[in-house]
């Protein structure tokens, strides 16, 4: 195999890498057909007018796209797949396996594996985390080249740009929306539920639905918070070896 065909099958499954990480950072993913506890998930409609007559509050909202958890097992299969081919490649370009993080990511696929079997949601979620080991380890050994790893680069810097906006949407546009749209359907969106009024599960809406945070698609600030957290870690990373690079050899461009 020639040297140009192999850097282009690392390439592409680089490609492959990153589509199916970006996927389950954009596009919602859920074992279930709406999760009622949240407002988000819910009520986030384009349209806040009031539903129709003869309409519920359920009838008046727009369908949202979404992967189930078909979709979910398939991604999860396919990021297995191709992690193993993005493994067995790098070996054969001539790269050397990290044993630490291969063993790292073992213990914790054994771990989500055990959870397998316990209920279906947990079925769900178990694969999710397989599919991200499986996902992360062939991201280390794929990035170890320099072409390669300006993929990841760029993906990991586009990936901000959707995230941004959809958080700054949520809390200039759909919050308000949300808001508006549960004060004019109140009492049929608690007599579709069989909630009745002050109860537990009214009062945790209500709360839910109280802060404008800047959450975005991720329903909860603390996993935007992670997510910020783990870019902002990397942007420091990169800048700490731009800034090492810069006074090592003198290229002050960067």
């Amino acid at each position: 195999m020639s040297a140009s065909l192999r850097d282009g099958l690392l390439t592409a499954l680089t490609l492959m890498v990153i589509v199916l990480a970006m996927v389950r950072c954009i596009v919602p993913v859920s074992p279930h057909l709406y999760w009622e506890d949240d407002p988000r998930q819910s009520l986030r409609i384009s349209d806040a007018a009031p539903p129709k007559a003869g309409q519920t509050a359920e009838d008046a909202l727009l369908p949202q796209e979404r992967i189930g958890p078909a979709g979910a097992a398939a991604m999860d299969a396919a990021s297995i797949v191709v992690a193993g081919v993005a493994l067995l490649m790098h070996v054969v370009a001539g790269g050397r396996l990290s044993l630490l993080a291969i063993a790292l990511g073992f213990i914790g696929m054994v771990c989500a594996s055990l959870h397998l079997s316990a209920s279906v949601e947990n079925t769900f979620h178990a694969g999710g985390w397989m599919g991200a080991v499986s996902l992360a380890l062939a991201s280390v050994h794929l990035a170890a080249r320099q072409r390669q790893r300006r993929w990841f680069i760029a993906a990991l810097v586009a990936l901000t740009v959707p995230l941004t906006i959809d958080a700054v949407r949520y809390v200039l546009v759909d919050h308000a929306m949300t808001v508006e749209t549960f004060k004019a359907t109140e009492e049929q969106f608690l007599a579709a539920r069989g909630w009745e009024r002050g109860s537990t599960e009214h009062l945790m809406y209500l709360r839910r639905m109280s802060f404008g945070e800047p959450t975005g698609a991720f329903a909860f600030s603390n996993i935007l918070g992670s997510v910020a957290a783990a870019l902002a870690m990397i942007a420091a990373c990169l800048a700490a070896g731009l800034w090492f690079i810069r006074r090592e050899y003198k290229h002050r461009w960067l």
